[in-house]
Formats: C-alpha cells, sequence, structure tokens
C-alpha cells in the first residue's frame, strides 16, 4: 500500500537553506548537501528531488508552465509541480510545501506512487540528475500560482497525455518536460483509471488501494493500482531526513 503524505509529520520550521538540495550517491544515500543555484550545469551531480501529478473529477491532469526566470527548463509546460526536499526535511513534507509556495494548495492527500524514480535529461545546456520520487493526488480546486514559480496552468485529459505525450522517443520535444514525459509513463501501470465516480467494488484490480475524497454532498473514489517499481540494486533511497 502506498505511503501518504500526510502519515508524515509536517514541521512547520525549516532546518536549512530553502536554495540548498540533498547530495547522493548512485545508491541514493545522501552523502552531503550544496545550492541549488551552482549544481545545475552541464553535469549535475545526482541529488534527490520530488515529483506531483494532480488529478481532478474529470480525469484531467494539471500541468504548470514553467516560470521563465527558472534556471531549468525555462517556460515548459509540466506535470502539477516539483521541486527539492532540504536538507533534513521529510519528502512529504517538502512536497506539501511545493504545493503550497507554487500552486497555492493546501490539505492535498498525497500518495507515493513510484518511490524509486530516476531520471536524467538536459535542455539548452542544463542538466537533472536526480532520484525523484513521484506522489499523485486528487484535486478538488482550482490552483493560484505563484507568478515567480508558475507561468501559466491548465488541466489536460490524462488519458490523452499517456497516449500523444508520454513516449520517451520524445524527451527532446520541447513541448512537455522530459521528467512529466517519463514519470507519466511510469505512472501509467500505477494510477488505475481516471473514471469518476468508481464504486470501491467490481472491476478493481486486487489489492488495489483507494482514495476516497469528500467533494460537498458526493464521494468520489480515485483508485491507485500496485505497479511494480525498479530499484537501484542496494539502494536506500528516498528521504533527505536520513542525513
Amino acid at each position: 500500500m502506498f505511503e501518504t503524505a500526510t502519515a508524515v509529520a509536517d514541521p512547520e520550521e525549516v532546518v536549512a537553506d530553502p536554495e540548498e538540495v540533498v547530495l547522493l550517491n548512485p545508491r541514493g544515500q545522501p552523502i552531503g548537501r550544496a545550492a541549488k543555484a551552482e549544481i545545475h550545469g552541464a553535469r549535475t551531480p545526482l541529488h534527490l528531488a520530488f515529483s506531483i501529478f494532480l488529478f481532478d473529477d474529470r480525469g484531467r491532469m494539471l500541468m504548470q508552465q514553467r516560470a521563465w526566470s527558472k534556471q531549468t527548463w525555462p517556460g515548459i509546460w509540466s506535470n502539477a509541480c516539483c521541486g527539492h526536499p532540504m536538507p533534513g526535511e521529510p519528502l512529504a513534507a517538502a512536497a506539501r510545501r511545493r504545493l503550497r509556495e507554487e500552486l497555492g494548495l493546501k490539505d492535498i492527500e498525497l500518495h507515493l506512487a513510484l518511490p524509486h524514480f530516476r531520471y536524467r535529461a538536459s535542455h539548452a545546456g542544463v542538466e537533472e540528475n536526480e532520484i525523484c520520487p513521484v506522489f499523485a493526488a486528487y484535486c478538488d480546486r482550482e490552483p493560484e500560482p505563484n507568478p515567480e514559480e508558475v507561468a501559466a496552468t491548465r488541466w489536460i485529459d490524462w488519458q490523452t497525455f499517456l497516449q500523444e505525450e508520454a513516449d520517451t522517443t520524445k524527451l527532446d520535444d520541447p513541448d512537455f518536460s522530459p521528467w512529466s514525459r517519463l514519470e507519466a509513463a511510469a505512472l501509467k501501470g500505477t494510477i488505475w483509471g481516471c473514471e469518476w465516480p468508481r464504486s470501491s467494488g467490481a472491476g478493481s484490480p486486487a489489492g488495489s488501494p483507494s482514495y476516497k475524497a469528500s467533494t460537498g454532498k458526493n464521494q468520489r473514489a480515485f483508485r491507485f493500482a500496485e505497479a511494480p517499481t525498479k530499484r537501484v540494486k542496494g539502494s536506500s533511497i528516498a528521504s533527505s531526513e536520513r542525513r
């Protein structure tokens, strides 16, 4: 069953400079910290990040256009939110923090769908090299984007995105970020269906947990199916609090 972000304490105090990231070895173990602005370049060292996909009750996913002032992939459309946990900050708490900072969204119940996702990609001479656990969640409200972080937002059909854009041969296509394509392709086997409402009974894969969100008088169910995940051999990945 997926770990939910609400199960992890959300500390109110930040214990590190917000521009620092957690450096990792190939096994996913923290080995240090560095300024975010200084490590992103042509040969970016491996570091810890996270990514978030948000879905509404019409089977759509939230996309954001990254602010043009961003150091990496400026102006590129991507999934709802992504970021880096600060040294000493729990991963789920960092994800909730960035939802607030980028999109003005609070009280989103996150599900850790891909705990061991890893990718490497380059654009305009800048490389991303991350172990990047992926969260997924239901969102029943419109975002309030922070213009310093987000140029624009839009909702697009999840199945259409999977069919047309979740393609590893399109990683150099600037329409969408490479990580959003790669993560969507991996999530394809994890997020089961996007048809609403759906009962918790017939048709669900064996053992698939469900997430229920109260929306007014109606209760809608968003289902997640367990999916196999590839893990770096011997990895202890996934949390910056292991410093």
